[in-house]
């Protein structure tokens, strides 16, 4: 955990809006950056900033799925909660996936750095 706060934080440093934004749509990345950018004292106002663009961005994205999804599954509420559960396991099931391989990547980027 301590290698990800160090990463998140050089990361902040260098790429602060990409990381805010994009953090957004990662579960527990939102929370990260956010004790993440407190911790370091990344300026507030440049963190609203980027942080009120990517609310934006990630309420625009889970209404538009709502609105696909409602209009696709309006008839059909018991295939409507299948596919939700369904696509949750697929997309719960990815995320830890591409953790693994982050954290892998990371942990061999650490070693690298500290040799």
């Amino acid at each position: 955990m301590r290698a990800f706060f160090l990463w998140v934080a050089r990361m902040l440093l260098r790429h602060g809006a990409m990381i805010i934004i994009v953090c957004r749509f990662i579960p527990g990345g939102r929370q990260m950056v956010n004790l993440t950018a407190g911790a370091m004292e990344f300026p507030r106002r440049r963190f609203m900033l980027f942080d009120s663009i990517a609310v934006t961005a990630w309420a625009g994205y889970n209404v538009g799925i709502g609105a696909v999804a409602g209009a696709w599954l309006e008839d059909q509420p018991l295939l409507g909660m299948v596919a939700a559960l369904v696509l949750a396991l697929a997309l719960g099931w990815l995320a830890e996936r591409a953790a693994a391989l982050w954290r892998a990547r990371t942990e061999k980027e650490m070693v690298a750095e500290a040799t």
